[in-house]
C-alpha cells in the first residue's frame, strides 16, 4: 500500500511502516522476527527508492503489510522487497 505527495523540503523522501498480521502469526516473537526482516531488507534497498523520489521531488508514504502464515527469512524477503521498491520506482518515474 503506498500513496505519493509533493515533496516539502524539509522532510524525508518516505515514511514507512511494517505490519504482521495477529490473525496469521499468533506469537508475537513470530510478527517481531518478520517485521525485523522486512525493516533490514527495505534499509539496505532504500537509497535507490529515496533518489528517484527526490529527482522527481515526492514524498512517498508505505506500508508492508505480511498476511503468511508462516515465519519467512529475511534472505527469502530481501528479494522480494527489492522488487516491489523496483516496481514502486518504476511508478514513480512514469508518474
Amino acid at each position: 500500500m503506498y500513496r505519493l505527495h509533493n515533496f516539502s523540503p524539509a522532510s524525508i523522501p518516505a515514511k514507512v511502516a511494517f505490519s504482521a498480521s495477529k490473525r496469521h502469526l499468533a506469537k508475537a516473537h513470530d510478527r517481531n522476527q518478520v517485521k525485523r526482516n522486512l525493516r533490514e531488507g527495505y534499509r539496505i534497498a532504500k537509497q535507490e527508492l529515496y533518489t528517484a523520489l527526490q529527482r522527481k521531488d515526492r514524498q512517498l508514504l508505505l506500508m508492508f503489510i505480511y498476511n503468511d502464515k508462516k515465519v519467512t527469512s529475511f534472505n527469502e524477503l530481501h528479494p522480494k522487497i527489492i522488487l516491489i521498491l523496483n516496481r514502486l520506482i518504476q511508478a514513480i518515474e512514469e508518474a
